[in-house]
């Protein structure tokens, strides 16, 4: 059986390139995941997956144009959806 932790991942500059890896990954998780995902991209949401050394793990930010939205964070079997709001609009 494979493991992964986000925190040993680095040496893998590819990792999340498939969805293999990320189905591997999650395990049952995978399904919520692709889910979100998909309503993500299927709005005007960008993804892209890159590698954080402060945080020594893969995130895949969240990106509405050039504005960051949040980020997944893939761990092993869950997976954790950060959301940012400024504060400007959490009064409307």
């Amino acid at each position: 059986e494979k493991t992964y932790e986000s925190v040993n991942i680095k040496k893998l500059k590819t990792f999340f390139s498939t969805l293999q890896i990320l189905k591997e990954v999650l395990g049952h998780s995978y399904k919520v995941f692709e889910e979100q995902r998909t309503e993500f991209t299927d709005s005007v949401i960008v993804t892209e997956w890159q590698y954080y050394n402060d945080s020594k793990a893969w995130l895949c930010k969240l990106m509405c144009k050039r504005k960051s939205l949040g980020w997944f964070h893939i761990y092993n079997i869950f997976f954790t959806v950060s959301c940012f709001f400024a504060e400007k609009h959490l009064k409307q």
